[in-house]
């Protein structure tokens, strides 16, 4: 008896096959999903990959807009200390050693103003004696005048008591009528000569009042001479004017100097400046007592802008931040130092993420269900990661921010993901 392999087989129980109207349901959902994709992309102007735009949602929250900047402290006051004359120089004290305010800290030997101060001196002593001797005229020649003018009224007492003798005398026929007449004639004639002496004295005393005066002008403006130069000789020994450190010698130690020449700066500690250096398209911006964010390596201070000069250097502008907070007094001069200078806040203002887009023009493409439709937009304020948006758009709409340059001619767009 032959055997066969039918006791190794095993029985298998067919696979059940999807229902017929399951398999209908799903055949028409895939359908109708073919069908708007095929749709979509047919009233698309144009086809994006969504790898190869970026997107922002529009949102509404506190807009700033500001400059940023970097800059350097500076002292605020750093005076330069200036030679009174010529001559040789000696510096007391090195760069970086403190002073206290009215101490020397140089000296200058100049002979020649020493020279100057001993002959206006001299110029001086010789006015002063020539004012002395010119008194003692004046003295002299105002007695001369007095005893001149005595005299003549002398002679016009005795020609009025002649007079009166003439008269009695021509009465009692006495004397005769030539006579009385000629006693009027000297009367009138003293008369004359008295009037005369005191006009004349009168105007040599204003002369030699004028004289007098004129010598004491000569005098005083000598005086000022002689005061300046020796003003100019006390500033031959140099004081700090502030309280500080010497920043650095202009000039070398026993150096000839001339006169008005800068020798040394010495650098107050007491206050300190920011000096920043900020791009010329943002100079008409500016204006002082904005406010100022400060970044001191890991410290944050306030300030305000103090100054913007007027004058344009290598396409930027300089620019004074006076410091506002206590922690300042810890900076140190020519330290380092970040900036943002806030130009405009608003609170609760609609916007986006600053983007590339802006480039092409006043409109954006918003995104929804697959497809970006352009819409025009109005611009309001610009920021350096922002833009405010005051039509066109409202909060929760999905923009491109990349560039739009490629496609910006198109109307819709379908987004391939």
């Amino acid at each position: 008896m032959i055997r066969d392999t039918s006791a190794q087989d095993t029985i298998v129980e067919p696979k059940r096959s999807l229902s017929k109207p399951l398999l209908f349901v799903v055949s028409a959902m895939a359908l109708v999903a073919l069908t708007y994709v095929s749709f979509a992309n047919f009233n698309a102007d144009y086809s994006v990959s969504r790898d190869s735009i970026r997107t922002a949602l529009v949102a509404r929250g506190n807009f700033v807009r500001q400059i940023n900047a970097t800059g350097r402290v500076v002292a605020t006051n750093s005076p330069s200390l200036y030679s009174a004359a010529a001559g040789r120089v000696t510096f007391l004290k090195q760069p970086g050693e403190t002073v206290t305010k009215n101490q020397i800290v140089a000296s200058i030997d100049s002979p020649e103003l020493l020279n100057v101060v001993a002959q206006e001196q001299n110029i001086l002593q010789s006015a002063e004696l020539n004012l002395q001797r010119k008194a003692l005229e004046v003295k002299q020649q105002k007695l001369s005048l007095k005893k001149s003018l005595d005299v003549i009224r002398v002679n016009h007492m005795a020609a009025v008591r002649e007079l009166k003798r003439a008269e009695t005398s021509f009465k009692i026929r006495v004397i005769s009528e030539f006579d009385y007449a000629k006693a009027k004639d000297n009367l009138l004639t003293a008369e004359l000569n008295l009037d005369n002496a005191k006009a004349e004295t009168e105007i040599k005393s204003d002369m030699i009042d004028f004289e007098l005066k004129t010598l004491k002008i000569d005098l005083s403006r000598q005086l000022l001479v002689v005061k300046d130069y020796q003003r100019q000789v006390e500033q031959l020994i140099i004081r700090s004017p502030v309280t500080g450190i010497i920043g650095n010698w202009i000039e070398q130690q026993d150096n000839k100097v001339g006169q008005n020449q800068p020798l040394l700066t010495v650098v107050d500690l007491s206050a300190y400046e920011g000096e920043l250096e900020i791009p010329q398209t943002y100079a008409n911006e500016l204006s002082p007592g904005m406010t100022v964010n400060i970044r001191v390596g890991n410290e944050q201070l306030k300030g305000k802008l103090r100054s913007v000069s007027p004058e344009v250097q290598d396409n930027s502008v300089k620019a004074r931040v006076a410091f506002i907070d206590d922690s300042a007094a810890s900076l140190r001069q020519n330290q380092h130092i970040s900036v943002g200078i806030l130009l405009e806040q608003k609170d609760n203002a609609l916007q986006v993420k600053r983007g590339s887009f802006i480039q092409a023009g006043n409109f954006a493409f918003v995104i929804k269900d697959g497809l970006a439709v352009k819409r025009p937009i109005k611009f309001g304020s610009r920021s350096l990661d922002s833009l405010e948006i005051l039509s066109g758009l409202k909060p929760g709409d999905e923009i491109i921010i990349s560039s739009v340059e490629s496609f910006k001619d198109q109307q819709t767009l379908y987004i391939n993901d």
